[in-house]
């Protein structure tokens, strides 16, 4: 690819975005040719430091990607004496004559039918031929076609020049996981030229955290759309930004700013003030209503101290004097104090440990804290107690404290969930770093284990030893209910965990949240829009909950109607912050509930017809507290519950502010006229 001449420099960064489309390619070749496959599709491209001569000019060649896309970019240049260069805005259209795209939903549910929408493209001058198979696989059972004369899940189609076809082929999954779907596309064989693509589908979800930050070096969990910064979320980004600048890169500036943006909201008697909106409710200080500092003052504190603060600064020492002025018996307050002021070196942070301990509760196998009835008190905020409790004796004295800090690990182990992590995502951060610092307290010796696991059907043997300590083992039981017997020889530690998994028609509600749910069509041409509604509150005595998320689980072949979805958020200035669609989900981030209903209600658009189709199901739960939740199912009408009877405009009699159907129809305010005009422009 050639770059246009610019100012000599030491550096060249070309930048090139585009939106892909997913897409299968065909090129009608020689017959013994092989096809590449078409396999990247990156959504940026192009992202090279180069170095130019004197001339000014730099030539260099690429392989396009396989995106059909119009790729725009530029090139920067740098240079000690000229100072910085912007190229103009340079263009390249990446673009086939023949290829197939698929046309597929994120995810369906088990029992219906998905009908597999292959377009075929042909933008060469002569009609093609082409011939469209559904290769057959045991993940899924293809739905036969009485009129068809063709072999299962096989189309055939001539395609004029210019143009497109579009074939269905109807499968029915077989199994569950991700489904690979083979599609196979080429010129008939009485065209002389052909090619075999193969199009593996295979979708892959993923979620990602916005943590936004503030001109003044503070953070809020929706940036600009908040009216400050959050204290609490501003030292937890502080803290885990310090803890990973050995790892990767982080502005120090950066973490200064927020270091000082701290101090700024230190008080006179040396406790930090809660500003912005805190989400954790156990750092709100609710300890039995008081509204205690204490606890966001200790968590303050931490970080600071863990992103480099040194001891005898006056922020700390003040701090310290507002925990020591502290006598609250709450576990989760005591063990943060008891790690602040352990980091802090404080003379006081080894009784602080055993006032945790003095509290715990405490069998010859395991160590934990009950904690109180009431506002943020869960089996999350359990573990969180937990982990402080863990790398405050870890801190103070690791060896004095070996024996309670093994029986909390145990103990911490066994509130680990299926998929590694903890309740939350706080305290599965807690839990790890607990778990990580006892780890490094260890002796370092030889693991030499054979687990032995026996059940119903099942006898097999796990080795453990230093080649594969930190891989995860694991084997299927293949009949339930069973007993399942373990044994233990050698030397070493090891962790074994038991994950049993199963569906529920309808998960049991907590008593924290309501939820009602109420669908309706909404009237188009096409005949395919819906909408839905849910209303929410909150019910338990202290009137907010946590931050929250309202997920919706879309019927399959349902997509959200994009603008209602912005307009819900707007600029994030309700209480609704912001809104997120990963594949059929489309979940609201909700500063809060409260027992007033908040409601959420936007269109669905039918893009793919799916037979058989299961309900939807709708779910509210509390961010932090997880088992504050509630799940209920949902249909939508009939698809075809959407024609509209129109009265002509001239059989309608207007009198005073009613309109007046003829035959003694029903009645409405004149204001509907503009109602009904408004929906008929929105008509396509």
């Amino acid at each position: 690819m050639h770059r246009s001449p610019g100012l000599p420099g030491e550096g060249v960064a070309d930048v090139f975005e585009a939106a892909p489309r997913r897409t299968v390619t065909s090129f009608p070749e020689e017959k013994e040719t092989s096809v590449e496959q078409r396999t990247y599709f990156p959504e940026t491209w192009l992202w090279d430091l180069l170095e130019i001569s004197s001339s000014g000019v730099l030539s260099e060649q690429y392989t396009l990607p396989d995106t059909i896309t119009e790729w725009v970019g530029k090139a920067v240049c740098v240079n000690s004496e000229k100072g910085l260069g912007i190229s103009p805005r340079a263009a390249i259209t990446t673009f086939t004559p023949f290829f197939v795209d698929l046309t597929l939903p994120p995810t369906i549910k088990r029992g219906e039918i998905l009908p597999v929408k292959i377009s075929v493209f042909n933008y060469l001058e002569q009609a093609l031929p082409v011939k469209v198979v559904l290769e057959e696989s045991h993940e899924y059972e293809i739905i036969e076609e009485p009129e068809s004369q063709l072999p299962l899940g096989h189309r055939i189609a001539c395609i004029p020049p210019q143009d497109k076809v579009v074939h269905i082929v109807k499968i029915r999954s077989r199994v569950l996981g991700d489904v690979n779907i083979t599609i196979d596309a080429f010129v008939d064989e009485l065209y002389p030229e052909v090619c075999g693509p193969e199009y593996v589908v295979s979708k892959r979800f993923n979620e990602s955290c916005s943590i936004c930050r503030h001109d003044d070096g503070s953070f809020s969990a929706f940036g600009n759309s908040d009216a400050s910064g959050s204290t609490w979320l501003t030292a937890f980004v502080l803290k885990s930004f310090a803890q990973a600048r050995q790892y990767v890169q982080i502005d120090e500036d950066d973490l200064e700013m927020s270091r000082g943006w701290l101090k700024l909201h230190q008080m006179e008697n040396g406790c930090f003030q809660s500003v912005g909106k805190v989400f954790h409710k156990g750092m709100k200080g609710g300890i039995d209503g008081s509204g205690s500092p204490v606890p966001l003052t200790a968590y303050v504190l931490i970080s600071l101290l863990e992103a480099g603060e040194v001891t005898s600064s006056r922020a700390v020492m003040e701090a310290a004097f507002c925990l020591d002025a502290d006598t609250s018996k709450d576990p989760y307050t005591l063990a943060l104090k008891a790690y602040s002021l352990s980091l802090s070196d404080s003379p006081k942070a080894e009784q602080a440990v055993q006032n945790l301990i003095n509290v715990a509760e405490e069998t010859t196998n395991s160590m934990h804290w009950e904690l109180p009835a009431g506002s943020g008190k869960s089996q999350a905020v359990a573990v969180e107690t937990a982990g402080y409790a863990v790398l405050a004796m870890m801190t103070v004295d690791a060896a004095k404290f070996e024996l309670q800090a093994r029986k909390i690990v145990k103990w911490i182990s066994s509130q680990r969930n299926g998929q590694g992590g903890f309740i939350s995502t706080q305290d599965t951060v807690v839990a790890l770093q607990a778990l990580a610092s006892f780890e490094a307290h260890q002796k370092k010796e030889a693991v030499n284990l054979v687990i032995t696991v026996e059940g119903e059907a099942l006898e097999h043997a796990f080795f453990v030893d230093e080649s594969n300590k930190l891989l995860q083992q694991q084997v299927n039981l293949p009949s339930l209910p069973s007993n399942v017997i373990l044994d233990m020889e050698g030397e070493g530690c090891a962790l074994v965990q038991t994950v049993l998994r199963y569906n529920v028609p309808d998960a049991t509600a907590s008593d924290a949240f309501s939820l009602s749910i109420t669908t309706e069509t909404s009237p188009d041409k096409k005949c395919i829009t819906k909408k839905i509604k849910a209303c929410a509150s909150y019910l338990l005595p202290d009137q907010k909950s946590n931050m929250a998320v309202m997920e919706f689980n879309l019927i399959s072949g349902y997509i959200p109607h994009k603008a209602d979805l912005k307009q819900i958020v707007g600029y994030g200035t309700s209480l609704i912050k912001r809104y997120e669609v990963d594949g059929s989900k489309v979940m609201f981030y909700i500063d809060e509930f409260s027992p007033e209903d908040l409601c959420v209600e936007f269109r669905i658009i039918r893009e793919i017809d799916v037979e058989d189709a299961k309900p939807g199901t709708i779910k509210v739960y509390d961010y932090y507290q997880p088992e504050f939740s509630i799940s209920k199912s949902y249909v939508l009408p009939p698809p075809d519950e959407c024609k509209i009877t129109l009265v002509p405009i001239e059989a309608i009699a207007i009198e005073g502010d009613i309109i007046v159907e003829p035959e003694d129809g029903p009645t409405t305010p004149s204001s509907a006229v503009g109602d009904l005009v408004a929906l008929l422009d929105e008509m396509p």
